[in-house]
């Protein structure tokens, strides 16, 4: 678990930008605060595709990752909220240097 975290640490690290892109940061705050749960799913999955495909396309491998930790959180020991919340972390601040106690 740990080199896995410090490699997606890096390698968020590295990006140019953050995943969720600086200039759509503010409209995935605003849409996830949509009540309508219906409607605020629509709306991020749309907004989702209007990141640039790299974006993207490793926004959708984290996610089977995610959901593959969190189909094995019996065996790996590792609370799923934690990771999510690690990554998100590292998602929307790559630059900040942070260790975490995993």
């Amino acid at each position: 678990m740990n080199v896995l975290s410090s490699l997606l640490k890096s390698f968020f690290q590295r990006l140019p930008d953050s995943l969720i892109t600086t200039e759509k940061y503010k409209t995935f705050i605003e849409t996830n605060r949509i009540t309508d749960s219906q409607t605020r799913l629509t709306s991020l999955k749309k907004l989702i595709r209007t990141l640039p495909e790299v974006n993207f396309e490793t926004l959708k491998f984290l996610s089977c990752h995610l959901r593959k930790v969190s189909e094995h959180g019996n065996e790996n020991k590792v609370s799923i909220w934690l990771y999510i919340y690690i990554e998100e972390y590292n998602i929307k601040y790559p630059n900040l240097s942070f260790n975490w106690p995993i």
